[in-house]
């Protein structure tokens, strides 16, 4: 039977009932996590809600059984993830975001008309709903770490009590509180220096706000600064045209006078006519249509007056015709800018000009309120005043506001400074909800806390713990994870019942560690000594004992005695167990240092001893294992990297490899303890005032290795590892001096010579230690090469090694952190004598000096294999050495999933898709700590090693987050970024893995019209993300409501519209795309994320219109490729030229055929016409569409997305070929030119 017999009830409307009166109990709980349950009880009411979630509006003033529920599930279910597991028990739709919003408001609703206790901070709903569970399952052994902590640092024993625990957690909460005062004066100190510097630039921001105003208007088209340039060009051409005009159309109109005729002309300004147009020339040309055989023209005004006077009908034709040439020669000049001058101002020419003139004056008036005003400004300046800016809008652009507000807070720090801030607590080992609930908690916080620390104390005593008044879950397993740790202190070794000598033997020669008395029929397990870093203390532990062979035991002691003097006692508790006796284990801090103790069991009734153990140890210094065990002696096993070090206070170890010190406590407080990294670290020294008092030597059995050497990271010859060094031993550790005798060195060079030699002889007679080391030099004097060596032993190879030596060489990257995607990698190459390198792979680049050279080759690629010379340093056309060798660039790889393969491209991922993320490190990174954070907040996870290079991150702790940001519907995605620190914890650099997308939405929206008898009108889209139930609207533009709404099949990116000339008028229409939330609030405004304006035209006039300028001009520019609905472009200007009809159409447009041109090249490409398909339906994005083409043979273009180039030769780019960048382009974007022949 359920702990609250929740089955009983059967709907929601019971339960609140039921939960009301809990409330108006006795007992009365102001948490939720107080009410008791368990595994049942929740299946009962997850199942009656789950009946009745859609109906939650009717609980907009809270609901006591949702709160519960939500509360439940967060102290069973949350393992870094809350509103996955409330969906997935309710079986909502993951999509139903707003699900969240509703049910956390009616949490919250809940605490204020009950009166419930009300915590803050951290996340919005989830922070409030753990914090009222006090402690989630997945937060107990955290909480119990803490408050066994707390027992045994400040309450344990007689001293428990209420009392007791109130100034504690009162002291914590202050603390809290100062430390949030900390905070806050950091961020008032910021927001002064911030305030200050706004200050400081307040001017410059005036002079910038001059310029965002006359920028407003500026155009940033470089088309308008084009026309700008040439404007003064144009409008005197333009003068010089209409004057002519003018005057030509004076003289016409009074022609018939024949004085005032000659007099007009006379005054014609004859240069003006020179320099646009050669009259005497265009007489010429017409002299045989006009009868003036005997006239030779000439540039003089007499020249039209003599012509004027012999023939005045013949000089008007000619005046006609010199207007007529003028009109051609006027367009000519001047098209070409009008024409550029409509694309930006589409308007009369008369308005262009002056909008010229006024984006002319524009850019004067901004060069020279930059010249005037922003030359004293560096570039930091403008920088800072960027991030200025939204503090003076804050302030209305108000300079004194700013000033008042900046001496308020220069007011608040003077306080705040008087502030005596302590921050160290247990608290920092819980996690945030949990934390909140004791800072928030008030005396039910600290009656928590309170009876948790009297279960510790029950449990240690073996006391009835019914009555304590926390949930059984809590009880159960605080209770589990106590015997625990207790019997992980009690026993260090395997238990066991001693009942033989020969088990006695055993616990004689466990670790030597103590002088037993003279009592070899004694069972008894021994008393372990251990370092306690938590407690500051040394303890002795007497593990539980197992008596047998005794009828009845009497009143027991554990005694402790150092140098005679007794240190304390504890009486054993035992309990019986069939026909022995079990006691419990003892815990005892040790009083003082002393140089002989004595550990006893003595029966008080009759004062006999029943046991005795008797410990030496050196008073001036003691070892404790990495498991805080003592070491006896002055030798550190190998097998450890780190150790403790216990020592008077202010002991000075050599080396410096201390990475923790902390002062002991109580009888100890003269003595400190540190831990010691003992990597590559041979012996220790210690010493103090000057003086050394002790050395330590770590018991080292040096394995068969080669010694002063260094590998060169990332290269490789023949699958051999290759190591740079100028003088390079062997070295190996023996068991004996006289095992010397056996051994022998074989070394075979790369010409296959083979050298060998006894030990012995290479050593001489001057052999005295363990460890021997052995010149290679003693072998052979060549020193760099390919190698095998090998140790021999009575005959037999017991170690041999493949290896290249080379000269000094070092390979490291120039750049650890540039972006994966990046194009290019940089590899570092640097010896100490010169150095060539030769026979590099293609693609991969190299410059540098003697001494140092760089690669630098595509990111993409995984090794390089080079050739390097080495020579000599005095001669340096002297070559020492040369060696060809594979280069491994190193990378780092990563996947989401086990199935996945190492990627180093950032690819996009839906939110909710996250599992797990796995990185596997370079050489250079092993040391790193990695860790996985959110662009757009300051929410990170760290990873668990689960291979020597490789990390794996549970991404579902980053659910809630993800969620939140979901919600918000701020920002469509966010960068995943993978970061690293060093052993200092400061940031070395990131990398971005992966774009995590928030939000659904629409991208390459195409839409096509076909020529068909009717069109039809089709659709197509990308979903970027996962919904369900999609709808688009279409409604006209500038129209509130839509015309049309379809619902969208899942699994569906497309539509066709039949007739739909007949249902839509051409004109301009907004495409919406958007999700049916039924939870969405009927006032919220339509996402325009996924809306597209499209013009909606009708094909059979743009038909009509395109072919008919196709046949005129028969020139098409091509503006980019099109492959998979996405635009791409080209490196050059390409375009078909001497385009010719084909009589068959296709049955998507219009057949053609020319030929492809490119300015690149300077030729025809392949000097041959290529047959084309343009597609009108096209014509809505802007650009034509041209398809299906091919050549005579039926070949098609192709496009290498490396090079963006065109090309029909697939020998042209046939590397770019094999590494995937060549493709088959769905189609041609192009547009019609403005010329009448090709630029080719």
């Amino acid at each position: 039977m359920s702990i609250l017999s929740l089955d009983r009830f059967r709907t929601l409307e019971e339960l609140e009932h039921f939960f009301e009166d809990i409330l108006n109990s006795e007992s009365k709980p102001k948490v939720f996590g107080l009410i008791d349950f368990d595994e049942e009880d929740y299946t009962c009411i997850t199942k009656i809600i789950r009946e009745c979630i859609f109906e939650v509006e009717e609980f907009s003033t809270g609901s006591l059984a949702i709160s519960t529920f939500l509360v439940w599930t967060g102290i069973l279910k949350y393992n870094g993830n809350f509103w996955a597991h409330v969906y997935e028990v309710l079986n909502i739709p993951f999509e139903e975001i707003a699900v969240q919003r509703k049910l956390g408001e009616i949490f919250l609703s809940t605490l204020r008309q009950h009166d419930m206790m009300f915590f803050t901070g951290g996340l919005r709903y989830v922070t409030p709903v753990l914090a009222h569970g006090c402690v989630a399952n997945v937060y107990i052994d955290d909480y119990f770490n803490f408050i066994y902590n707390l027992y045994k640092k400040e309450l344990s024993g007689d001293d428990l009590s209420f009392a007791n625990v109130q100034p504690i957690v009162e002291q914590w909460r202050r603390e809290s509180q100062n430390l949030m005062a900390r905070n806050t004066l950091e961020e008032l100190i910021e927001r002064e220096a911030k305030l200050t510097r706004t200050l400081e630039l307040f001017p410059l921001y005036e002079t910038l706000g001059k310029l965002t105003e006359l920028r407003k208007a500026l155009s940033q088209s470089q088309l308008v600064d084009e026309l700008i340039a040439n404007l003064n060009d144009y409008i005197k051409k333009k003068k010089d045209f209409d004057d002519l005009f003018s005057k030509i159309n004076e003289i016409l109109e009074i022609f018939s006078k024949k004085s005032e005729l000659c007099m007009k002309i006379e005054q014609l300004d004859l240069e003006i006519l020179k320099r646009l147009l050669i009259m005497e020339e265009y007489i010429k040309d017409n002299t045989q249509a006009t009868n003036l055989k005997f006239v030779r023209m000439s540039t003089s005004s007499k020249s039209i007056i003599d012509l004027v006077n012999i023939n005045n009908q013949i000089a008007n034709e000619v005046l006609k015709n010199l207007r007529e040439e003028l009109s051609k020669k006027r367009a000519e000049s001047l098209s070409d800018f009008e024409e550029k001058l409509k694309n930006v101002y589409p308007g009369e020419i008369i308005e262009g000009l002056q909008f010229l003139e006024k984006q002319k004056e524009l850019r004067k008036k901004i060069n020279d309120l930059e010249q005037e005003r922003l030359q004293r400004y560096s570039h930091q300046d403008l920088h800072d005043m960027t991030n200025c800016l939204p503090v003076i809008f804050n302030y209305e652009m108000n300079m004194q506001l700013i000033k008042e507000e900046l001496q308020s807070i220069q007011n608040e720090i003077a306080n705040h400074e008087l502030i005596n801030i302590r921050t160290n607590n247990l608290l920092s080992l819980l996690p945030e909800p949990v934390r909140i609930f004791i800072l928030q908690g008030r005396e039910v916080a600290e009656r928590f806390i309170y009876e948790s620390l009297n279960l510790l104390k029950r449990i240690v005593r073996s006391e009835r713990i019914e009555d304590i008044n926390l949930p059984s879950r809590l009880k159960t397993r605080i209770k589990e994870s106590l015997e625990q740790k207790l019997s992980l202190a009690m026993t260090n070794t395997v238990r066991y019942i001693v009942r033989t000598t020969r088990n006695f033997n055993r616990y004689q020669e466990d670790e030597n560690l103590y002088e037993e008395s003279d009592k070899p029929h004694s069972r008894f397990r021994k008393p372990t000594m251990r370092l306690d870093p938590t407690g500051k203390s040394i303890q002795v532990i007497l593990p539980e004992q197992v008596i047998c062979d005794c009828d009845k035991l009497g009143t027991w002691e554990f005694k402790i005695k150092g140098d005679n003097i007794i240190l304390g006692t504890k009486q054993l508790r035992y309990r019986r167990a069939g026909d022995m006796y079990r006691t419990k284990a003892i815990i005892e801090h040790l009083a003082k240092p002393c140089e002989n103790y004595e550990f006893l069991i003595e029966d008080m009734d009759s004062h006999i001893e029943i046991k005795k153990w008797v410990l030496k140890l050196n008073r001036d210094y003691m070892l404790f294992s990495p498991e805080m065990k003592l070491i006896i002696g002055d030798e550190i096993p190998e097998k450890y990297d780190t150790i403790y070090l216990v020592t008077k206070a202010g002991c000075k170890v050599i080396p410096d490899i201390v990475i923790e010190r902390e002062q002991l406590i109580a009888g100890w407080n003269d003595y400190e303890y540190t831990c010691l990294n003992l990597r590559d670290v041979e012996s220790i020294i210690l010493e103090k005032d000057g003086k050394t008092f002790g050395r330590l030597e770590r018991m080292i059995n040096t394995e068969p290795q080669l010694h002063g050497v260094k590998i060169v990271e990332w290269i490789s010859l023949d699958g051999k590892q290759i190591y740079s060094t100028f003088s390079p031993s062997f070295v190996f550790s023996i068991r004996k001096d006289e095992d010397i005798r056996l051994y022998y060195i074989n070394l075979v060079d790369e010409t296959g010579q083979v050298i060998s030699k006894p030990v012995k002889e290479l050593i001489g007679q001057g052999f005295a230690g363990r460890t021997i080391e052995i010149p290679l030099s003693l072998l052979t004097k060549q020193m760099y090469g390919s190698f095998r060596l090998s140790l021999i032993k009575d005959m037999v190879p017991i170690w041999n090694q493949e290896f290249v030596l080379v000269p000094n060489l070092t390979v490291s990257l120039e750049r650890y952190f540039s972006n994966n995607n990046e194009s290019d990698s940089e590899i570092l190459l640097k010896s100490d004598i010169p150095f060539k390198v030769t026979d590099i792979d293609k693609n991969v680049q190299l410059e540098g000096s003697d001494l140092v050279k760089i690669l630098r080759t595509d990111r993409q690629r995984e090794n390089v294999n080079l050739t390097v010379e080495f020579y000599n340093s005095i001669d340096r056309a002297k070559m020492i050495y040369e060696t060809t060798f594979n280069l491994n660039v190193p990378r780092i790889n990563w996947k989401f999933s086990e199935d996945e393969e190492w990627t180093t491209t950032p690819k996009e991922v839906w939110f909710d898709d996250l599992r797990s993320f796995q990185v596997k490190l370079p050489s250079y990174l092993l040391k790193t700590k990695p860790f996985l954070y959110l662009g757009s907040t300051d929410f990170y996870i760290t990873g668990k090693r689960i291979g020597d290079d490789v990390v794996k991150f549970n991404l579902q702790e980053m659910t809630d987050i993800l969620y939140e940001l979901h919600s918000q519907e701020k920002v469509t995605t966010t960068g995943l970024y993978l970061g690293f620190k060093d052993e200092n914890k400061n940031i070395i650099g990131q990398v971005l893995v992966a774009n995590i997308r928030l939000l659904w939405e629409v991208k390459s929206f195409l839409i096509e019209i076909s020529t068909d008898n009717p069109p039809v009108l089709h659709i197509q889209w990308k979903d970027l993300g996962k919904a369900t139930d999609r709808v688009l609207s279409i409604r006209k533009l500038n129209k509130e409501f839509p015309e049309w709404r379809w619902k969208i099949k899942d699994g569906e990116y497309a539509l066709n519209f039949e007739n739909y000339l007949e249902q839509i008028e051409p004109g301009k229409y907004v495409f919406q795309f958007e999700i049916e939330d039924p939870w969405r609030d009927s006032g919220m405004e339509p996402s325009i994320r996924s809306s597209f304006i499209v013009q909606l035209v009708n094909p059979k006039k743009i038909i009509e219109e395109v072919v008919k300028g196709i046949k005129r001009i028969r020139i098409l520019d091509i503006e980019g490729v099109e492959s998979e609905s996405e635009e791409l472009p080209t490196n050059a200007q390409y375009w078909i030229q001497d385009i010719e009809p084909l009589v068959e159409d296709s049955l998507t447009g219009r057949r053609f055929r020319g030929r492809l041109c490119s300015q690149q090249r300077k030729d025809i490409l392949d000097n041959s016409f290529w047959n084309f398909t343009v597609n009108w339906n096209s014509l809505l994005n802007g650009k034509f569409r041209i398809t299906e083409i091919e050549d005579s043979q039926g070949d098609g273009i192709m496009y290498c997305k490396k090079c963006k180039s065109l090309f029909s030769d697939h020998r042209e780019h046939e590397k770019c070929n094999k590494e995937g960048y060549v493709i088959l382009p769905d189609g041609l974007l192009i547009t019609l030119r403005e010329e009448e022949h090709a630029q080719a």
